[in-house]
């Protein structure tokens, strides 16, 4: 089984699966706790401190034109 760290905001089409109503038995997220998501996004940017994190468009292309290895899904 892989965990990976997450930073997902809690919204009607995300409740399910930080609720772990929709799961999947090869993968366990560990969801970090951020009432107000956008301030998942620096320590994401600047520590890569998750292994998946929502994140705004503006801040993922400031990221890449810094040279921050992360991955737009």
């Amino acid at each position: 089984m892989i965990t990976l760290s997450a930073a997902i905001g809690r919204y009607p089409h995300t409740a399910a699966l930080l609720d772990g109503a929709v799961s999947d038995p090869a993968i366990t997220l560990d969801c970090a706790p951020f009432p107000v998501i956008s301030r998942a996004f620096a320590p994401m940017v600047r520590e890569l401190r998750f292994d998946v994190s929502e994140m705004a468009i503006a801040t993922w292309l400031q990221a890449w034109a810094h040279g921050k290895p992360l991955v737009l899904l």
